[in-house]
Protein backbone atom coordinates (compact mmCIF):
# COMPACT_ATOMS: atom_id res chain seq x y z
CA UNK A 1 0.00 0.00 0.00
CA UNK A 2 3.09 2.49 1.18
CA UNK A 3 4.59 1.49 -2.31
CA UNK A 4 1.56 2.03 -4.25
CA UNK A 5 1.19 5.58 -2.78
CA UNK A 6 4.93 6.21 -3.14
CA UNK A 7 4.22 5.11 -7.03
CA UNK A 8 1.79 7.55 -7.92
CA UNK A 9 3.16 10.35 -6.05
CA UNK A 10 6.56 9.99 -8.03
CA UNK A 11 4.38 9.93 -11.06
CA UNK A 12 2.26 13.26 -10.06
CA UNK A 13 5.51 15.04 -9.62
CA UNK A 14 7.28 13.84 -12.75
CA UNK A 15 3.73 14.58 -14.65
CA UNK A 16 3.66 17.66 -13.37
CA UNK A 17 6.92 19.11 -14.22
CA UNK A 18 6.63 17.83 -17.78
CA UNK A 19 3.29 19.96 -17.74
CA UNK A 20 5.26 23.07 -16.38
CA UNK A 21 8.27 22.41 -18.79
CA UNK A 22 5.76 22.65 -21.43
CA UNK A 23 3.89 25.83 -20.36
CA UNK A 24 7.94 27.29 -19.50
CA UNK A 25 8.96 26.36 -23.17
CA UNK A 26 5.71 27.36 -24.69
CA UNK A 27 6.06 30.71 -23.20
CA UNK A 28 9.56 31.21 -24.51
CA UNK A 29 8.88 30.73 -27.99
CA UNK A 30 11.77 30.99 -30.72
CA UNK A 31 11.10 33.10 -33.46
CA UNK A 32 12.59 32.65 -36.83
CA UNK A 33 13.70 36.17 -38.64
CA UNK A 34 15.32 36.19 -42.26
CA UNK A 35 16.01 39.74 -43.24
CA UNK A 36 14.05 41.32 -40.66
CA UNK A 37 11.07 39.24 -41.54
CA UNK A 38 9.63 36.95 -38.90
CA UNK A 39 8.23 33.33 -40.79
CA UNK A 40 7.80 31.88 -37.48
CA UNK A 41 3.98 31.30 -38.04
CA UNK A 42 4.40 30.64 -41.74
CA UNK A 43 5.14 27.20 -41.41
CA UNK A 44 4.14 24.40 -38.50
CA UNK A 45 7.29 22.99 -37.28
CA UNK A 46 8.51 25.57 -34.94
CA UNK A 47 12.02 26.32 -33.90
CA UNK A 48 13.31 24.51 -30.71
CA UNK A 49 15.34 24.95 -27.68
CA UNK A 50 17.01 21.42 -26.31
CA UNK A 51 19.82 20.90 -23.59
CA UNK A 52 20.67 25.24 -24.34
CA UNK A 53 20.69 24.38 -28.32
CA UNK A 54 18.44 26.26 -30.76
CA UNK A 55 16.67 23.64 -33.18
CA UNK A 56 15.70 25.26 -37.04
CA UNK A 57 13.76 23.27 -39.53
CA UNK A 58 15.55 23.45 -42.69
CA UNK A 59 12.72 23.85 -45.31
CA UNK A 60 11.56 27.21 -43.91
CA UNK A 61 15.05 28.93 -43.54
CA UNK A 62 16.62 27.59 -46.77
CA UNK A 63 13.10 28.74 -48.38
CA UNK A 64 13.26 32.06 -47.42
CA UNK A 65 16.52 32.33 -48.18
CA UNK A 66 16.06 31.48 -51.70
CA UNK A 67 17.21 27.45 -51.60
CA UNK A 68 15.22 24.53 -52.50
CA UNK A 69 14.72 21.89 -50.10
CA UNK A 70 14.28 18.43 -51.80
CA UNK A 71 14.75 14.68 -49.89
CA UNK A 72 16.78 11.99 -51.30
CA UNK A 73 15.71 8.65 -50.64
CA UNK A 74 18.59 6.97 -52.17
CA UNK A 75 21.08 8.77 -49.92
CA UNK A 76 18.75 9.38 -47.29
CA UNK A 77 19.59 13.02 -47.48
CA UNK A 78 17.84 16.58 -46.93
CA UNK A 79 19.02 18.36 -50.29
CA UNK A 80 19.33 22.22 -50.32
CA UNK A 81 20.34 23.93 -53.49
CA UNK A 82 20.44 27.61 -53.47
CA UNK A 83 19.45 29.59 -56.55
CA UNK A 84 21.55 30.51 -59.24
CA UNK A 85 23.53 33.70 -58.57
CA UNK A 86 24.62 35.54 -61.33
CA UNK A 87 27.67 38.55 -61.24
CA UNK A 88 26.07 41.56 -63.30
CA UNK A 89 27.97 42.20 -66.21
CA UNK A 90 26.88 45.60 -65.80
CA UNK A 91 28.08 48.29 -62.80
CA UNK A 92 26.23 51.04 -64.80
CA UNK A 93 23.73 51.58 -67.09
CA UNK A 94 24.55 54.22 -69.44
CA UNK A 95 27.62 53.57 -71.51
CA UNK A 96 29.50 56.13 -74.36
CA UNK A 97 32.01 56.56 -76.60
CA UNK A 98 33.41 58.48 -79.71
CA UNK A 99 36.11 57.01 -82.82
CA UNK A 100 36.85 57.95 -86.01
CA UNK A 101 35.34 55.98 -88.69
CA UNK A 102 35.56 55.65 -92.52
CA UNK A 103 38.74 57.83 -94.00
CA UNK A 104 39.22 58.87 -90.53
CA UNK A 105 36.40 60.98 -90.00
CA UNK A 106 35.95 61.79 -86.52
CA UNK A 107 32.71 62.89 -85.19
CA UNK A 108 30.66 59.48 -84.79
CA UNK A 109 28.97 59.23 -80.97
CA UNK A 110 27.38 55.63 -79.54
CA UNK A 111 25.91 55.49 -76.54
CA UNK A 112 24.26 52.66 -75.05
CA UNK A 113 21.53 52.55 -71.72
CA UNK A 114 21.52 49.07 -70.67
CA UNK A 115 19.73 47.38 -67.80
CA UNK A 116 20.07 43.68 -66.35
CA UNK A 117 16.90 41.48 -64.86
CA UNK A 118 18.55 37.83 -63.82
CA UNK A 119 20.64 37.07 -66.57
CA UNK A 120 18.78 39.03 -69.23
CA UNK A 121 19.62 42.59 -71.03
CA UNK A 122 17.91 44.77 -72.53
CA UNK A 123 17.47 48.97 -73.10
CA UNK A 124 17.93 51.37 -75.98
CA UNK A 125 21.03 52.75 -78.59
CA UNK A 126 22.02 56.38 -79.48
CA UNK A 127 24.31 56.50 -82.45
CA UNK A 128 25.42 59.73 -84.49
CA UNK A 129 27.81 61.02 -87.11
CA UNK A 130 28.64 64.38 -86.61
CA UNK A 131 29.51 64.98 -90.51
CA UNK A 132 26.84 63.59 -91.99
CA UNK A 133 24.07 65.15 -89.39
CA UNK A 134 22.72 61.20 -89.12
CA UNK A 135 20.83 60.31 -86.35
CA UNK A 136 20.38 56.42 -85.11
CA UNK A 137 18.45 56.24 -81.99
CA UNK A 138 15.87 54.09 -80.29
CA UNK A 139 13.18 56.95 -79.58
CA UNK A 140 12.49 55.16 -76.18
CA UNK A 141 11.83 51.62 -77.64
CA UNK A 142 13.85 48.64 -76.59
CA UNK A 143 16.54 47.92 -79.59
CA UNK A 144 19.03 45.81 -77.21
CA UNK A 145 18.20 42.80 -75.71
CA UNK A 146 19.84 38.99 -74.90
CA UNK A 147 21.46 37.32 -72.21
CA UNK A 148 24.07 36.52 -70.33
CA UNK A 149 26.43 34.09 -71.55
CA UNK A 150 29.42 34.45 -69.24
CA UNK A 151 30.73 36.20 -66.28
CA UNK A 152 31.70 39.35 -68.26
CA UNK A 153 30.01 38.89 -71.60
CA UNK A 154 26.28 38.90 -72.98
CA UNK A 155 25.30 38.16 -76.36
CA UNK A 156 22.50 40.64 -77.53
CA UNK A 157 20.26 41.42 -80.53
CA UNK A 158 20.32 44.79 -81.76
CA UNK A 159 17.85 46.96 -84.23
CA UNK A 160 18.35 49.96 -85.95
CA UNK A 161 16.73 53.44 -85.28
CA UNK A 162 17.38 54.77 -88.65
CA UNK A 163 17.51 52.22 -91.53
CA UNK A 164 16.49 48.52 -92.02
CA UNK A 165 19.21 46.98 -90.36
CA UNK A 166 19.45 44.69 -87.74
CA UNK A 167 21.57 41.89 -86.35
CA UNK A 168 23.39 40.33 -83.33
CA UNK A 169 26.34 41.86 -81.31
CA UNK A 170 28.84 40.77 -78.41
CA UNK A 171 29.19 42.94 -75.34
CA UNK A 172 32.30 42.17 -73.00
CA UNK A 173 32.98 44.14 -69.75
CA UNK A 174 36.44 44.69 -69.00
CA UNK A 175 37.84 44.93 -66.05
CA UNK A 176 38.46 49.18 -66.04
CA UNK A 177 34.81 49.51 -66.23
CA UNK A 178 35.04 49.35 -69.95
CA UNK A 179 32.44 48.19 -72.33
CA UNK A 180 33.33 46.70 -75.71
CA UNK A 181 30.77 46.40 -78.18
CA UNK A 182 31.07 44.30 -81.38
CA UNK A 183 28.51 43.14 -84.41
CA UNK A 184 28.86 39.68 -84.85
CA UNK A 185 25.50 39.65 -87.85
CA UNK A 186 24.15 41.98 -89.73
CA UNK A 187 20.66 41.04 -91.36
CA UNK A 188 18.73 43.67 -93.91
CA UNK A 189 14.59 43.68 -93.38
CA UNK A 190 13.78 45.93 -96.17
CA UNK A 191 15.13 48.37 -99.13
CA UNK A 192 16.77 51.10 -96.77
CA UNK A 193 20.38 49.96 -95.67
CA UNK A 194 21.85 52.57 -93.75
CA UNK A 195 22.35 52.85 -90.37
CA UNK A 196 24.74 54.38 -87.92
CA UNK A 197 25.84 51.92 -85.23
CA UNK A 198 29.17 51.10 -84.88
CA UNK A 199 30.55 47.35 -85.99
CA UNK A 200 33.06 47.83 -83.02
CA UNK A 201 33.66 50.42 -80.41
CA UNK A 202 34.58 50.58 -76.60
CA UNK A 203 32.53 52.15 -74.67
CA UNK A 204 33.22 54.16 -70.80
CA UNK A 205 30.78 54.39 -68.27
CA UNK A 206 28.94 57.61 -67.28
Amino acid sequence: MIKSRIFYLLLGILIGSLFFATLSMAGSQVRLVVNGTDITDHFDYKPLIINERTYVPARPLAEALGATVTWDSTRNAVIVNMANQQAPIISTNEFTGTWSYADDQAGWGFALDLVQHDNKVFGEHFAYSGFGNRLDSSYDDITINGEIIGPNKASVRWKSGYGDAEGTASLILHSNGSLEWEIEDLYYTGSFREYYIPHQAILNPN
